[in-house]
């Protein structure tokens, strides 16, 4: 009713919550291994859902297992669809649908970058339960980027 809740992991951040308030979603930073301190750190997109009034923390599957975030999520079609992004040779928003029989995220799949080009950078960033996803996609030419703001549609 009041008061605050410290999900579980350290070195967290929460983004979103879903209209039930129990899917929480967001990333955790993890040390990367090097030889001299400070190391780097990268970060890896989390779930965190109330299971019978107890947060339980659940790491989903990061785009090339590379810097990614879980950035929105919400309900579809009786779906808890998680939304971010990951990185490869540029930044691509992805979601992850939980599966309905385990209760466990898959994959992350990739949402298309501006106009279909593949060198467009693209986040991903909120969803609403008719599976609109809204964020921004751009290109980069001769270090100057132009940015849009998009809205994708999930299939």
């Amino acid at each position: 009713p009041s008061g605050s809740v410290v999900l579980p992991g350290e070195d967290t951040r929460a983004y979103d919550i879903d209209a039930l308030g129990i899917t929480v979603v967001g990333f955790r930073r993890v040390d990367t291994t090097c030889k001299r301190r400070p190391c780097p750190k990268y970060s890896v997109p989390m779930v965190w859902t109330l299971v019978d009034g107890t947060w339980v923390a659940q790491q989903l599957v990061a785009l090339n297992s590379s810097d990614c975030e879980a950035t929105g999520v919400a309900e579809v079609n009786g779906e808890t669809v998680v939304v971010g992004y990951g990185k490869d040779s540029v930044t691509r928003a992805v979601y992850w649908k939980r599966d309905s029989v385990t209760q466990q995220f898959g994959d992350p799949i990739r949402l298309g970058g501006l106009g279909g080009n593949a060198d467009a950078f693209a986040k991903a960033e909120g969803i609403n339960s008719n599976g609109q996803v809204v964020g921004y996609s751009g290109v980069t030419i001769s270090n100057v980027s132009t940015t849009y703001a998009v809205i994708w549609q999930l299939p």
